[in-house]
């Protein structure tokens, strides 16, 4: 999903967080914050990210969809000259997995 900056700093959408939720944008806001006074683009990624995992349908993904997947989307960033791109989101809420 590709976002200028006025688009990324007023969705249009009230987000209902859980505080760790908050907590996590929180810290990622701070960063984007300092890529900001940058002029190089910055992965931002949770701290327990797993780009080398077991998939739920079976099998091991090794990482390399991620890393072509990431190419593929900073050189569309690059070309729209977008401020943003969001890779996603997958994990837990209220104990289950939402994707």
């Amino acid at each position: 999903v590709l976002h200028t900056a006025a688009e990324f700093s007023d969705p249009g959408v009230d987000y209902k967080f859980s505080p760790g939720e908050r907590g996590c944008a929180h810290s990622h806001y701070r960063m984007w914050q300092r890529v900001a006074q940058g002029a190089q683009p910055m992965l931002i990624l949770e701290d327990d990210v797993q780009l080398v995992f077991e998939r739920s349908s079976g099998g091991m993904s090794s990482g390399a969809s991620f890393t072509e997947r990431l190419h593929l989307g900073m050189a569309e960033a690059s070309k729209k000259q977008a401020d943003v791109l969001y890779l996603g989101w997958s994990g837990h809420r209220d104990g289950n997995f939402k994707h």
